[in-house]
C-alpha cells in the first residue's frame, strides 16, 4: 500500500505531460520530464505509470525494442474531468519543462502519404511514418477516386501520430 498523499495529482501530471507532448514518447523521456517538474520516488512513478496503463488511460506500443507511451482517449477524458486537481503553478512548471525538453529532443518523425496510380479511377495511398531513414509504419489503402485519395492523404498527414498508437494498440490487443 502506498502512502503518497499526492497520488491522484501525480497520476494526473503524467496524463497532463502526455497530452501536452501530443506525440508518443519513450519512458525515459517521460521520466526526464516528470522528474524535472515533480520530486517523486522512482518506484511511485513506475507504479503510477503501470496503474495508468492497466486502466487503459495510457496506451503503449513497442517499436524496435523501445516502448512508447501516449495518452488514450479515455485518459484525455479523465484528465479533462479532473483537471481542477492540478494546481495552476504545477501546470505552469510543467509547461516550462516541456518547452525546454522539446527544444532538446532529437525526436524527428516524418509523416507522409504517396499516391500510386493503378488506373484512371484506381489509386492506392501509401501512408507512412519514418524516423530518419527507418520506416516505422506503412499502410497502403485503396481509394476509388483521386478526391478520396487526397482526403485520405490529408487526414493521415494531420492525424498520423494520433492514429499510429491506436492502430498498434488495436493490432496487439488480445480479443477473444
Amino acid at each position: 500500500m502506498m502512502d503518497n498523499d499526492n497520488m491522484p495529482q501525480d497520476k494526473l501530471l503524467v496524463l497532463y505531460i502526455l497530452k501536452k507532448m501530443g506525440n508518443p514518447i519513450t519512458s525515459s523521456i517521460l521520466q526526464q520530464i516528470y522528474f524535472s517538474i515533480n520530486e517523486l520516488n522512482y518506484f511511485y512513478f513506475a507504479q503510477y505509470l503501470g496503474d495508468l496503463v492497466e486502466k487503459k488511460w495510457i496506451i503503449t506500443f513497442e517499436e524496435e525494442g523501445t516502448t512508447f507511451y501516449d495518452i488514450s482517449p479515455k485518459g484525455v477524458e479523465i484528465l479533462e474531468e479532473l483537471d481542477y486537481l492540478l494546481p495552476t503553478m504545477l501546470k505552469h512548471t510543467a509547461n516550462q519543462a516541456l518547452d525546454k525538453i522539446m527544444k532538446g529532443l532529437q525526436y524527428k518523425l516524418s509523416v507522409d502519404a504517396d499516391f500510386i496510380i493503378l488506373d484512371l479511377d484506381k489509386i492506392n495511398v501509401n501512408c507512412h511514418i519514418s524516423e530518419g531513414t527507418s520506416k516505422l509504419f506503412s499502410l497502403e489503402i485503396y481509394a476509388g477516386t483521386m478526391e478520396q485519395a487526397r482526403k485520405i492523404a490529408e487526414n493521415w498527414k494531420e492525424n498520423a501520430l494520433k492514429y499510429y498508437p491506436q492502430i498498434i494498440q488495436m493490432l496487439t490487443d488480445e480479443h477473444n
